[in-house]
């Protein structure tokens, strides 16, 4: 940036017939016109209004300085009145003018922050009338505009093992573009709270054009109790807005557990065994086809086994039929698809929650619907139905069943 340092002390505009806004205009009755062998001097223009630019562009314009009198007329200073920077002035090809001469300097606008910008350059002289003039300097920005949304979540209290999502967006709402270059995250937990999906931001650098926006989404998935916090950082060319920034914070909460009480009513053709969770719970009468046995268990929320060996003994017809209640409600019968069988001896703990039985099937229903006529009287009236590997419930040996319990 070039000035010419005043060669006399400017005091004040306020002592000058000159205006802020530029030269005062010279009213003809006010002054008589310059005295023969006088200098005049005219500067033109005497205001220089730059078109809107982008950051990092720049722009220039030239200011004429003549001598119009007939007199040989000096200019003592040029003095740029700017208090934001955006402007600046070359010096005079030369001080000295003669008659009828003129010189120039150069303005030069390159803004480096936002806004709308003014400024003045002050020329003095030795004119005797006149000697000064004020060039008025105006500057408007194209500047992006860019943030991002939102600044801070919470994803509040979470139970753990379940999921909830967070769409970022950054957004350009000034008027000129600019670049995204980067994001960086940082997490307490990389597991459990993190970028699920880039989206728009998958392909850096990305330019947004005004108006203009990209999206990318969080996930928090809390595996255990207790908090976790995150940060996203999006890198961009925004002077302004270099780094924009959105804090993420949620909570893992352990899931509510409820308590249930499970009854199992059952009985088989002709003996038979039975677990809750891996634990036996085979009453007296597990030798007793005509009637059925029960037995009650108390489990929290979450997966749950009942485990049945069946087996016959007196070889003449086999079967299997069950009723099962959660809290005096029924749940599950025999025949209703939800039991799991198999024909051959699975391999141990097939008596266990997390026993695999994908490839156990569905037991078929007797096509007799009662080959034992009417018993087990209440299991029958419920609505259970007799099961076994085969149709006809005559195929005797040995059959095991399994039912998986999902208690809320």
């Amino acid at each position: 940036m070039h000035r010419w340092i005043p060669l006399f002390a400017f005091l004040s505009l306020a002592c000058s017939e000159y205006e802020i806004g530029g030269q005062k205009p010279v009213d003809p009755g006010d002054s008589d016109p310059p005295e023969a062998g006088a200098a005049v001097l005219e500067v033109d223009p005497l205001t220089v209004d730059f078109d809107a630019l982008a950051p990092g562009e720049e722009a220039s314009s030239s200011v004429s300085v003549a001598n119009t009198g007939d007199a040989d007329m000096v200019i003592h200073s040029l003095e740029l009145s700017d208090a934001t920077g955006a402007f600046s002035t070359t010096e005079l090809g030369t001080p000295a003018l003669a008659p009828g001469d003129s010189t120039s300097f150069v303005v030069t606008y390159q803004p480096s922050e936002p806004g709308s910008f003014d400024a003045q350059v002050l020329v003095t002289s030795d004119a005797p009338a006149d000697g000064e003039a004020t060039v008025i300097l105006l500057g408007e920005t194209l500047w992006p505009d860019l943030s991002i949304s939102p600044e801070s979540h919470d994803f509040g209290d979470l139970e753990v093992d379940s999921v909830d999502y967070l769409d970022v967006e950054v957004s350009n709402a000034g008027d000129s573009p600019a670049a995204l270059t980067g994001i960086r995250f940082t997490s307490s937990s990389e597991t459990e709270l993190l970028v699920h999906d880039q989206g728009d931001l998958a392909a850096l650098p990305l330019t947004l054009d005004p108006g203009d926006s990209a999206s990318l989404q969080l996930r928090f998935a809390p595996s255990d109790e207790g908090s976790e916090e995150a940060s996203l950082v999006v890198e961009t060319e925004d002077p302004s807005n270099p780094e924009l920034l959105c804090q993420v914070v949620g909570n893992g909460l352990a899931p509510e557990v409820f308590e249930y009480e499970i009854k199992l009513s059952l009985t088989a053709d002709d003996a038979y065994q039975a677990w809750i969770d891996g634990a036996e719970v085979t009453g007296s009468s597990s030798s007793t086809w005509s009637s059925d046995d029960s037995a009650t268990a108390i489990l929290e929320s979450g997966g749950h086994a009942i485990a049945v060996y069946a087996t016959d003994q007196h070889a003449v017809i086999a079967g299997f039929i069950a009723a099962v209640e959660v809290d005096g409600s029924a749940w599950s019968y025999t025949g209703d698809g939800s039991w799991l069988h198999s024909a051959t001896s699975p391999a141990s703990g097939w008596e266990d929650p997390a026993f695999d039985d994908s490839a156990w099937t569905t037991p078929h229903t007797c096509a007799d619907s009662s080959p034992w006529g009417s018993s087990p009287a209440d299991l029958l009236a419920a609505g259970a139905k007799w099961v076994w590997w085969t149709t006809d419930c005559r195929a005797l040996g040995e059959a095991w069943f399994r039912l998986n319990l999902a208690l809320p």
